[in-house]
């Protein structure tokens, strides 16, 4: 994003607002993300996304009731505010990208994963919540 801004600075502000403003995006993020990783703690299931075939509980409740992935959602949100914080359109894009490969390389193997362990339950709370927001 950094290098974005300063190779390719497209509608850029000297303004101070995108940094309050990106200050609490970022904040917001990252109280997505403590939540997420709290609900994950108290069902006591794994957090680690690398392994989701060691998920002991279905997340369903809480921010999942909202988001099937709240943790990549918080990452997001952090981008645009990080984004906002540079003050320049082109990092924007980040967000975008970020989204697109997280969802190919990462959550759509977790939901084929987590389909295989929870099978119609996990099937119903896809139909339920979704992906993102």
């Amino acid at each position: 994003m950094w290098q974005l801004h300063n190779r390719y600075p497209i509608i850029c502000t000297d303004a101070d607002w995108p940094i309050i403003v990106g200050v609490i995006i970022v904040g917001f993020g990252l109280l997505l993300e403590l939540i997420a990783l709290l609900n994950f703690r108290r069902l006591q299931t794994t957090v680690n996304p690398l392994k989701p075939e060691n998920t002991s509980t279905l997340a369903n409740t809480g921010v999942y009731a909202l988001s099937r992935n709240p943790m990549y959602l918080g990452m997001a949100i952090m981008l645009v505010g990080a984004a906002l914080i540079l003050r320049c359109l082109t990092p924007m894009i980040m967000p975008l990208v970020f989204c697109l490969v997280v969802t190919a390389v990462q959550i759509l193997p977790e939901e084929k994963a987590l389909t295989k362990l929870f099978g119609e339950d996990y099937r119903n709370y896809m139909r339920a919540v979704n992906r993102w927001i």
